[in-house]
């Protein structure tokens, strides 16, 4: 049950900040009209504007924070003179709880904008907001959306007719009204719960996999334990027998005789090494003696063949027959007319640039005279006033620079005969020469000399060897003595190595320090205890976690069943919504069908299973769109009150309902007498708080309760 009692405004659009207070509780229609005096037509004051409708639009607001017939801006619905301080306040009971909800806008005293929810208990007010406040006014308190409140509790005629709307719209309002919106939340919430369930599952599955693949290694580790614990004492005890055979054996050796003999044997391989040093000393001073000798031998011949060679190169080098003297005179005369040809052709090229330098100056004077023949300046090509003057003097400049060149030239004509005649002189000399410069004739002179001084000195030279022959006969008695020594030694040696076990001295320690390493670790691994024994104790003792096969069974069952319960909430043919559609279709039709009789209308408005709407007068179906404009109110008002029967089906009852000029559009002056007679009733039968805003006069005289609102200066008042 739902019971509005009362609605507060202050400062809401064009209430100003008197609190005006509205009792909702008065269990009878009641006509809303308005008289705006700041406004008249031709004389009469006219009933627009005045704040009829601001009665349905502050309920929406405060419920629903938005407006039915305004769609401005939140802020805009501040009393536009004030501009501050708005309050809507509205107290309601819904299932004997009683709450009161305020919202406001630029509001110092309740903190700004907001809203506040209140619950009586007690005598007092409980602050009972949350921080989604719309939510919890729709559909934690009221549990009525606002598509459902606009057409049921507040209908104004300027909302689109339901029967116009698209079938999406439609379907929206009866989905609400026929519970399917619930069924829908409902599965929406199992939904969540199949995610938490079907999350549950992928846990305790992956968590089984994990349990499972730890008791499969943990097996498997026990039987890996096992094995190596088994394979530990075969391999040790193994080790235990070898180790005992090589001690046993070993022990046998008498390693001190061993030494001994290792040690003579060492002194006899130092011997042998001794020998051998001393036998390569005598072989390398035999070496040296018989090559001394040798050379002894063969130093004369050497000499003779050395001095012959150097003659033959002598005599080979004096046969070219050169006069040193000459040559060299004629070297010296080349080099002398080398130098004149670089000096004249220096002096050539020199005067061949002075001969084109006064050419090409004579050739710029001649153009200068040209120009200047012509009266015109030789560099701008203008007139020029004094060219007479100015061509004498350039052709004195012309007439000594050609000079010049001419004396020149001649110069040059002399200079090029000098030159070919020293060219010639030049290729003669050089004709005639053997060597190419002076540094060479030089040079061949030093190699004569230094042959000739070559002969000299081997000629002179004594023999600076000796003969060793007998030096060397006593050196290979010595040698072969040595090495008599060194066979006796290395049979001993060999006599006394075939009786030691051992090579060397190191061997011996080796062995004995083996033969103790063995001994320790034999005593180690008698003594030592299976390290798999405490291993495989562990893996005994620990026991792995039981799987989760049946939590698993119970989650798929649990899955299953929502996805069925799903299914029931959601699925168009399922026994839920038909059982809802056979609980409520037939009632709207009935209500429908009630209400238009009494509103006096002879046509037929039916809703479907689907869904879908008929209209029908004598049998013949009519589109929505062919109906006059006063039977589309009718049935409009109809309908709404049909939506609100069924909406008590749910809620039991709601006292309010405010019809916002309803009358006013397209109702001829019967229908609204019908129209209101029926409201009327409805009120009275229903005991309904029925506020019923209107222009029209024909309803004035038929409503015997009224609420009339005046506008002053901009400011609505309640008058009666």
């Amino acid at each position: 049950m739902i019971i509005f009692k009362k609605l507060k405004m202050q400062n809401f659009l064009s209430y100003g900040n008197d609190e005006t207070e509205i009792d909702l509780n008065v269990n009878k229609a009641v006509l809303v009209t308005g008289v705006n005096h700041d406004a008249s037509v031709n004389g009469e004051l006219d009933s627009n504007g005045c704040g009829k409708s601001t009665i349905l639009n502050a309920i929406s607001y405060v419920l629903y924070n938005k407006t039915i017939s305004i769609s401005e801006k939140l802020n805009n619905l501040i009393n536009n003179i004030n501009q501050k301080d708005m309050l809507v306040e509205l107290e309601l009971s819904v299932n004997r709880k009683t709450y009161r909800i305020s919202r406001f806008r630029k509001n110092k005293v309740m903190g700004g904008d907001g809203v506040l929810i209140e619950e009586k208990k007690s005598k007092t007010w409980k602050d009972i907001t949350t921080t989604k406040p719309d939510p919890q006014i729709a559909n934690d308190i009221l549990k009525i959306p606002y598509t459902i409140f606009n057409r049921i509790i507040g209908y104004a005629a300027g909302e689109e007719p339901f029967l116009k709307q698209g079938l999406a719209k439609q379907r929206e309002v009866i989905d609400e009204l026929f519970d399917y919106v619930e069924l829908s939340r409902r599965a929406e919430k199992l939904k969540d719960i199949l995610k938490g369930y079907k999350k549950d599952l992928e846990y305790a599955e992956q968590s089984n996999k994990e349990i499972k693949e730890e008791s499969k290694r943990h097996a498997t580790q026990l039987e890996n334990v096992q094995t190596r614990l088994i394979n530990w004492n075969e391999s040790n005890d193994d080790e235990i027998d070898k180790l005992k055979n090589l001690v046993e054996c070993k022990s046998e050796i008498d390693f001190s005789s061993e030494e001994k003999r290792l040690d003579e044997i060492e002194k006899l391989r130092s011997s042998i090494k001794d020998c051998d040093i001393e036998l390569d000393k005598i072989k390398q001073e035999i070496q040296y003696l018989e090559s001394e000798t040798e050379k002894y031998n063969n130093f004369d011949n050497r000499k003779e063949e050395k001095i012959e060679k150097l003659k033959n190169k002598l005599e080979s080098v004096e046969s070219q027959n050169i006069d040193i003297d000459q040559e060299r005179q004629s070297l010296e005369n080349y080099d002398s007319v080398s130098k004149k040809i670089e000096s004249i052709g220096k002096e050539t090229r020199d005067k061949e640039k002075s001969v084109n330098r006064l050419k090409k100056e004579c050739t710029e004077l001649e153009n200068q005279i040209e120009h200047l023949d012509d009266n015109k300046c030789p560099y701008c090509l203008q007139q020029y006033a004094d060219a007479k003057k100015k061509i004498d003097e350039i052709r004195d400049e012309y007439n000594t620079r050609n000079a010049s060149r001419s004396s020149e030239s001649d110069e040059l004509t002399k200079l090029a005969g000098v030159l070919d005649e020293l060219l010639v002189e030049q290729e003669k000399i050089k004709g005639g020469l053997i060597f190419d410069s002076i540094s060479e004739l030089d040079k061949f002179i030093l190699t004569i000399d230094k042959i000739k001084s070559d002969i000299d000195s081997t000629q002179d030279m004594d023999n600076p060897h000796s003969d060793n022959s007998d030096v060397v006969k006593k050196k290979k008695d010595e040698y072969d003595g040595i090495s008599e020594k060194i066979k006796e030694y290395s049979k001993l040696l060999e006599d006394m190595r075939s009786s030691c076990q051992f090579n060397s001295t190191t061997e011996l320690q080796r062995e004995v320090l083996t033969l103790e390493t063995n001994r320790e670790k034999l005593k180690d691994l008698q003594e030592s205890k299976n390290p798999y024994i405490e291993m495989m104790d562990e893996l005994t003792k620990y026991q792995p976690k039981k799987n989760k096969d049946k939590e698993i069974e119970q989650l798929r069952s649990d899955i299953k069943h929502c996805d069925f319960l799903i299914k029931l909430l959601t699925k168009k043919d399922s026994y839920l919504r038909k059982a809802l559609m056979d609980k409520y279709l037939p009632l709207l039709n009935k209500r429908l069908h009630h209400y238009l009789t009494m509103m006096a209308l002879p046509h037929k408005v039916l809703f479907n299973s689907d869904l879908s709407t008929e209209i029908s007068q004598f049998s013949q179906e009519i589109p929505y769109g062919n109906l006059s404009a006063g039977q589309k109110a009718r049935i409009n008002i109809a309908l709404s009150l049909a939506f609100r029967d069924v909406l008590q089906a749910k809620h039991n009852f709601i006292n309010l309902f405010v019809l916002d000029e309803c009358l006013d559009v397209g109702l001829s002056n019967v229908g609204v007498k019908k129209t209101v007679k029926a409201i009327k009733e409805v009120a009275k039968a229903n005991k309904l708080s029925m506020f019923v805003i209107s222009h029209r006069d024909e309803a004035r005289d038929s409503f015997p309760d009224k609420l009339e609102i005046e506008l002053r200066n901009g400011f609505s008042t309640i008058t009666s």
